[in-house]
């Protein structure tokens, strides 16, 4: 992986745990969209998907097997996006892309 070797060119160590539980949730979703990937400090990967009118999910894989997750979603031109984060299991994230109306963002 990509990340990993410029995370230890950075002084970063890529959680494996995290690693695990990102390919698990890739896996479980073959029509998933290409997101932004990044390593962040703690070791662990964090997915995001953006549309460009303020919809957003982020989700960082955490060593339990849980997975945090941040949306903003658009709802209506000109107001501010509904906002929620919280930490969630494999299925809850889904459960939640599907009730945030989020699968066009996420799923080809």
């Amino acid at each position: 992986m990509v990340l990993r070797d410029a995370g230890k060119q950075d002084g970063y160590c890529l959680n494996s745990a995290s690693e695990y539980y990102f390919w698990r949730f890739i896996n479980s979703n073959p029509r998933l969209r290409n997101c932004n990937l990044v390593l962040l400090d703690n070791g662990n990967l964090r997915a995001v998907w953006k549309d460009g009118k303020g919809t957003h999910l982020g989700l960082q894989f955490l060593s339990d097997g849980m997975i945090q997750s941040v949306i903003f979603k658009q709802r209506a031109v000109g107001q501010q996006p509904s906002r929620v984060a919280g930490r969630d299991t494999l299925d809850g994230i889904k459960r939640q892309i599907d009730a945030f109306d989020l699968a066009s963002l996420v799923y080809e």
